[in-house]
């Protein structure tokens, strides 16, 4: 039987956003990342805990989508490719998954702690002190990290040869050998 307390809907409630944002960050696909949360909490539910008896909540369900993320990531194959699109009309969402992936190929540019620091301070709303403890630097090294990842941003993302990079797999979005985009 799953126990339902009102302690977890609150936490939920409050830092629901926030952990779909993380999940996505890491899955790349939205509705990934909302079936993560869901496997994250029906866990929880099942297993009986309640929010006092786990101590920091928050930080224990950040840790529990991360798990699951890499979970999922492991379980999935990769994205079927094909060699032409279908022809079906637009309806716009072909500018947001290119738009998607160029960020995506851009953040990846950056540093593993350029984009932490990204993360927790755009994505997140953090304050720099907050990230500061969390990376264990000064508040004044978060300032410095995120100006010059930002100004990497800008100039990967205002350089036309970004659209003509390719993954991973060795696929220039929009060639022939595109994946279909989800999210």
């Amino acid at each position: 039987m799953i126990d339902t307390t009102d302690g977890w809907a609150g936490v939920l409630e409050a830092h629901r956003a926030e952990l779909v944002r993380a999940a996505e960050l890491r899955l790349r696909r939205g509705a990934d990342a909302e079936d993560v949360l869901h496997e994250v909490l029906l866990r929880l539910l099942r297993s009986g805990r309640e929010v006092p008896t786990v101590g920091a909540p928050v930080a224990y369900l950040r840790r529990a989508v991360a798990n699951e993320c890499t979970s999922a990531q492991r379980r999935s194959g990769r994205d079927v490719l094909v060699a032409t699109m279908p022809d079906r009309p637009s309806d716009g969402m072909a500018e947001v998954c290119i738009d998607r992936l160029w960020l995506h190929r851009a953040l990846a540019t950056l540093s593993e702690r350029q984009r932490a620091v990204i993360m927790l301070t755009i994505l997140h709303d953090r304050a720099d002190p907050e990230v500061a403890l969390l990376l264990r630097v000064r508040a004044v090294t978060v300032r410095t990290i995120r100006r010059r990842a930002l100004a990497r941003l800008r100039l990967v993302l205002s350089d036309p040869g970004v659209r003509h990079v390719p993954d991973k797999t060795g696929t220039v979005p929009g060639g022939p050998r595109y994946a279909a985009c989800r999210g």
